[in-house]
Formats: structure tokens, C-alpha cells, sequence
């Protein structure tokens, strides 16, 4: 119920209203789950993963919302950017680049998978959308 508390309500037309920005902390840990420190990273993705476990409606819908309209673009931009560096890297035999790209492949792919093994549809479906069908 605490979280529940963090998450700002509007009234829209009668209903009420939670979109991503009305999570202004997991705002934050999405912002910070692709962070290039790796302590920042690890802890805004502990915090994301725990706040997407909580079952509280209003909780849960601003959460997925955030997490399938901020995050997954983003973690589709960063797969396919690290492919794209991973295929010059091998044009120009360049090991450490080549390296550098898969290290950055795999934690995405780390992420995504944490996210899908939450088992929530509709984020199941973004990736599904903005990784899978765009990007392969």
C-alpha cells in the first residue's frame, strides 16, 4: 500500500487516470536502468523488478505503462545500436570493439529477460513489438 501512495491520480472524463508519468520514482529507476554505472544500473533494475512484482492496481498500471512506453523503446534503440557496432566491429576486425558491443548485447538481453519472466502481457507484448518483430 506504501507505493501506492507514491503513484499521482488524475481524473479524466470521470475515470481515473495513471499514466507513466504518474510515477514519478519509477520514472527514475526507468531512467536509470540503462545507466552506464554499473552500481546505478544494477539498483534502479532491483528497484524496477520489485515495484513491477507489486500487485496493487494503480501501482502495476503505471509501472507497465512506464516500463512498455519509456523503457522497452529505449532497450530496443540500445539491441539494435549494439548490433549495428557489432557488425562494423567484424567489417573492421576490431576484437575489442566486437567485445564491447556483445558486452552491451548481453545486458540488454539480461534486462529484457527479467522482464519477461515477470509474466506481465502487456510488457511480454511490447518487447515482442519493439525488439523482436522491428529488430529481427
Amino acid at each position: 500500500d506504501t507505493a501506492r501512495l507514491l503513484v499521482s491520480r488524475r481524473v479524466v472524463a470521470g475515470d481515473v487516470h495513471c499514466g507513466p508519468e504518474s510515477f514519478p520514482l519509477f520514472q527514475q529507476c526507468v531512467r536509470f536502468a540503462t545507466h552506464r554505472d554499473h552500481m546505478v544500473k544494477t539498483s534502479a533494475r532491483a528497484a524496477l523488478l520489485s515495484v513491477l512484482r507489486i500487485e496493487q492496481p494503480e501501482v502495476r498500471a503505471s509501472a507497465v505503462l512506464a516500463t512498455t512506453q519509456i523503457l522497452v523503446p529505449v532497450l530496443a534503440q540500445r539491441l539494435r545500436g549494439a548490433w549495428a557496432a557489432a557488425a562494423g566491429a567484424l567489417r573492421s576486425r576490431d576484437t575489442e570493439a566486437l567485445r564491447g558491443s556483445l558486452d552491451g548485447e548481453e545486458d540488454v538481453l539480461g534486462l529484457v529477460n527479467d522482464l519477461l519472466t515477470l509474466h506481465i502481457p502487456q510488457i511480454g507484448e511490447a518487447i515482442e513489438q519493439s525488439i523482436f518483430r522491428r529488430s529481427l
